[in-house]
């Protein structure tokens, strides 16, 4: 994340590169860091998950917004 400037990594399941979930900069400062946890942990112990709200390319600004506000994201993988 920091050799590419990224807050925000989508965690894909193998070939089908299915979405499983997502790990942000700040899932790592509260599930690793100050939960005292050590860096060797697995991303899956640290990662959200479960129903993630995504978008489609083709979605219009206004639809991404309120999807992102009714789930209480700033970013949301498209």
């Amino acid at each position: 994340m920091k050799e590419i400037n990224a807050g925000v990594i989508p965690v894909v399941e193998g070939d089908s590169k299915r979405l499983v979930g997502v790990v942000t900069d700040r899932d790592i400062a509260i599930r690793v860091v100050a939960d005292g946890k050590d860096a060797d942990c697995c991303i899956s112990e640290v990662m959200s998950s479960g129903n993630i709200a995504t978008a489609s390319p083709t979605d219009d600004v206004d639809r991404v917004m309120e999807t992102m506000s009714r789930e209480q994201v700033r970013r949301i993988p498209i």
